[in-house]
């Protein structure tokens, strides 16, 4: 969870008493993981498209991040406007594939643990209305050494061999996520998220004025809480930046989106702070596309994202270690996950699809 719709329920509780109950939004919780893309049934003029690059290009004072970093998220924002819509009907399924790695403490018979990286190719079916699906198989594994290769050969599990392959039923939630404010939304809601980049901002990080509002009738328990926030990130604002990037990758992980949406998520990662551009870069796969990153020291992890700013497609994730104690060596992969196909489709079967680009 985002520290925006965690801060801001932990003030509305306190602050119960001081807002009419009229006024309080409904919050719904939680929801299913790991589902990204470009989407809509939304019309989108070519107004839209000027607004999102006049806030890209321009910024938003000094929340605004610098023109070399605008230029790839302006064009992956007006891209994302003009690509075809994925964002499935409550009925249908979104399908999605994902390809990736990430270093593993795997039990074996005998109670020895190995360590390895594997490699996972990933099905999900995400519906709304209907069971979805995912299905998981081990496409590779490498160990650290052949002895441990040698021992996982004779030892390891059945399920997590190469080859092996799990299916998860996941029931359907009625709502997709999104990472604003309050997590699961029905479509008609997810239509109505802002299309404007500074709107969809300020869903994700509140005024200063609005902080204070809120801190006015905050119980004590919250204003420690605050407090601590402030001490391990240098300030609150830091912790806003991390939450607000946090926000916008986990959506474009999770769920589809329309495109007006996907192109104000482009335009909002422009304005936090501490975003910043490193040029191109390869994903897992090998595919060449412009790459940003944002470092939570806090945490000790360098989160990267590459895109395709001609498409707006999210090609992969990158996720470091930059600091020891946070359970990894330090410089290494936590997790490299590229997203590989998309589509919309009405039966769980994989569907004829194009590979993202």
């Amino acid at each position: 969870m985002t520290l925006w719709p965690e801060l801001e329920s932990s003030l509305v509780r306190s602050a119960a008493r001081a807002i009419p109950s009229s006024a309080r939004p409904s919050a719904p919780r939680g929801l299913l993981r790991r589902s990204r893309t470009t989407l809509g049934a939304v019309l989108v003029t070519a107004a839209v498209t000027a607004v999102v690059l006049v806030v890209l290009l321009i910024g938003r004072g000094r929340d605004a991040t610098s023109t070399a970093i605008a230029d790839p998220l302006a064009r992956a924002a007006n891209a994302a406007l003009h690509q075809p819509s994925l964002f499935p009907r409550d009925h249908q399924y979104f399908f999605v594939r994902t390809e990736g790695t990430e270093p593993t403490g795997m039990s074996t018979k005998s109670g020895r643990t190995i360590n390895a990286i594997e490699t996972l190719v990933t099905d999900r079916w995400q519906s709304a209305d209907r069971t979805s699906l995912q299905r998981t198989r081990v496409v590779a594994m490498r160990f650290e050494s052949a002895a441990d290769a040698t021992y996982w050969r004779a030892h390891g599990g059945p399920h997590l061999q190469v080859g092996a392959t799990q299916s998860m039923s996941i029931p359907a939630v009625g709502k997709y996520y999104i990472d604003i404010g309050r997590g699961e939304l029905t479509r008609a809601q997810v239509l109505a998220l802002p299309s404007d980049p500074r709107a969809l901002y300020a869903r994700l990080v509140p005024s200063s004025s609005r902080i204070t509002q809120l801190l006015r009738h905050a119980s004590p328990q919250v204003l420690a809480q605050i407090a601590k926030l402030k001490s391990e990130y240098g300030s609150l604002n830091k912790y806003l930046a991390w939450a607000a990037f946090n926000a916008i990758t986990s959506s474009f992980e999770q769920s589809p989106m329309p495109p007006a949406v996907r192109s104000a998520m482009y335009g909002a990662l422009a304005l936090i702070p501490s975003v910043k551009s490193i040029g191109l870069d390869r994903d897992l796969v090998g595919r060449r596309g412009d790459a940003i990153v944002f470092t939570d020291r806090f945490r000790g992890i360098r989160t990267e994202l590459i895109f395709d700013p001609d498409t707006s497609a999210l090609l992969g994730e990158r996720q470091t270690a930059i600091a020891k104690g946070v359970g990894f060596r330090e410089g290494s992969l936590i997790e490299n996950l590229a997203y590989i196909d998309e589509a919309v489709t009405n039966n769980l079967s994989v569907p004829r699809i194009q590979r993202l680009h």
